[in-house]
């Protein structure tokens, strides 16, 4: 799964895994205050991932979220997108 925290994000927490960091900050933080810091500590393209998961979860769809992310990213960041959605789901929950 995810690796190690890298030192540059979080230096005092560079030996947690990346998993139980997030895990332990969503039982203690909540509502948009814990999205946006989870949202800083993940990778980049796992939050892209997290956030399509989202808009196509239950009834409907976020169509503008969808076009957001996808068209704005080239063929190898959209392969990279699939990957890491293919890798995260159990963050999704």
């Amino acid at each position: 799964m995810w690796d190690l925290v890298a030192c540059d994000r979080l230096p005092h927490c560079q030996n947690i895994p990346l998993q139980d960091l997030i895990e332990d900050l969503k039982s203690e933080l909540g509502g948009h205050f814990e999205d946006v810091i989870v949202a800083l500590v993940i990778p980049p393209v796992d939050y892209l991932c997290k956030q399509l998961h989202k808009s196509m979860e239950g009834m409907g769809t976020d169509e503008h979220t969808l076009i957001e992310i996808l068209c704005s990213k080239s063929n190898k960041e959209v392969g990279e997108i699939v990957t890491a959605y293919e890798r995260c789901k159990w963050f999704f929950n």
